[in-house]
């Protein structure tokens, strides 16, 4: 099984956002599905990862099924698919992916949330910034809502 990174727990702690069950969680470039496996286990939210990657692709798929978690995933370029029914988006995206998708973004239904690791979205001011210290050093969340 998949250990979830610190920089992950605090999310579902209830301290940065309330995710309801049966809210719509997008993670853009979802990686191995860790974050949208404790989204839907601890949340009951409906998870839904777009990862490119073929062989990361594979890998999250198989953590899916070893934690026995209903994610859904699509192996897909997240810059061309419709993510605009989210009630929360997670990524972890560097500034120039940030850039582009910063449209997008502000096209998303009203109260949606973007939680985005290490990277700011440029020329918006996140409704909070979260520093998480580590052993060392520290990682940046930002949390913004539309």
């Amino acid at each position: 099984m998949v250990q979830l990174h610190p920089a992950f727990q605090i999310f579902w702690s209830g301290s940065l956002i309330d995710l309801l069950p049966g809210e719509v969680v997008y993670d853009l470039g979802c990686g191995d599905a860790r974050f949208l496996i404790e989204a839907y286990k601890i949340n009951g939210a409906i998870a839904i990862g777009i990862e490119i990657s073929h062989i990361v692709f594979l890998l999250a798929k198989l953590n899916v099924w070893l934690n026995r978690s209903k994610v859904f995933l699509h192996r897909a370029n997240f810059n061309k698919f419709d993510f605009s029914n989210a009630d929360v988006i997670f990524c972890y995206l560097v500034t120039d992916q940030m850039k582009i998708l910063e449209k997008r973004f502000r096209q998303l239904k009203n109260g949606c949330k973007i939680l985005s690791r290490r990277f700011e979205i440029p020329g918006w001011e996140p409704l909070r910034h979260v520093v998480i210290k580590r052993p060392f050093g520290s990682e940046s969340i930002f949390i913004y809502e539309v």
